[in-house]
C-alpha cells in the first residue's frame, strides 16, 4: 500500500512539477513600440512618452480585471481616451499673438492622437526566450490586420514636431504545459502628438 501511495505520488509530480511561468509584460511592451515603429516613416518615429505609458496603463488595467474590450471608462474625467491622456499629459505652452488668436493663450503642449486597443484569447506559444517577442508579435499582427487600428500607428502628422506613445500589456495564462503556455493577452496604445511646429510661435 505504501509502495502503490509512493508510486501515485511520484507519477502525480512528476507530471505536474515544473514551475508555473511568468510572462514579462513591461517587456512586451517594450517589444511592441519598437515593432509599431516599424511600420511607420524611418524619419516619423514615435518617441517614448511615460505620460502616455500612464493613460494606457489606466484603461488596460480596468479591462483588464472587468474583462471588457472597449474604449470607455466608467471614471469621472476619464471616461474616453482624449480624456484620459488629457490628465496625465498636462504640460502646456503660451501661444503668442497671431491672426486668430489675440495676446497670448495657453494651450495643451501635445494632443491626443488616438487610442488602439486589442485581445487575443488561447494563443499556444513555447515557453522559450522567444516568449513575450512572440505575444508582442501577434499583438502588433492583430493591429496591422485592422484597417482602423493600423492608421492610427502608423499615422504620422507631418506637421509636428515630437510624436509620441506608449502599450500597456497585460497577460494571463490559462493553461500551461512543461513546454508551452495558452496565453490571454490585452493591450492598450496611446498616442499623441506636440501641435506646434513653428517656435516663432511660443512664448519663451
Amino acid at each position: 500500500m505504501n509502495a502503490n501511495f509512493l508510486l501515485i505520488l511520484f507519477t502525480f509530480f512528476g507530471e505536474y512539477s515544473f514551475a508555473q511561468s511568468k510572462i514579462d509584460n513591461s517587456k512586451i511592451e517594450s517589444l511592441c513600440f519598437e515593432l509599431h515603429n516599424t511600420y511607420r516613416d524611418t524619419l516619423h518615429k514615435r518617441n517614448v512618452s511615460n505620460n502616455c505609458k500612464k493613460a494606457s496603463d489606466y484603461q488596460v488595467d480596468y479591462l483588464f480585471k472587468n474583462n471588457l474590450t472597449t474604449h470607455d471608462n466608467p471614471n469621472k474625467g476619464y471616461e474616453e481616451p482624449d480624456d484620459r491622456y488629457g490628465k496625465f499629459n498636462t504640460d502646456s505652452i503660451k501661444i503668442k499673438n497671431t491672426e486668430s488668436i489675440k495676446g497670448w493663450r495657453k494651450f495643451a503642449k501635445t494632443d491626443c492622437s488616438g487610442e488602439i486597443l486589442t485581445m487575443g484569447s488561447g494563443f499556444v506559444y513555447k515557453k522559450d526566450s522567444l516568449l513575450e517577442k512572440n505575444i508582442a508579435k501577434q499583438i502588433i499582427t492583430n493591429f496591422v490586420n485592422s484597417p482602423r487600428h493600423k492608421v492610427l500607428m502608423t499615422l504620422n502628422n507631418y506637421n509636428t514636431v515630437n510624436e509620441i506613445g506608449y502599450f500597456s500589456v497585460r497577460t494571463r495564462i490559462l493553461e500551461e504545459t512543461e513546454d508551452t503556455v495558452e496565453v490571454y493577452f490585452i493591450c492598450v496604445a496611446i498616442f499623441g502628438s506636440e501641435m506646434y511646429r513653428n517656435p516663432e510661435w511660443i512664448v519663451k
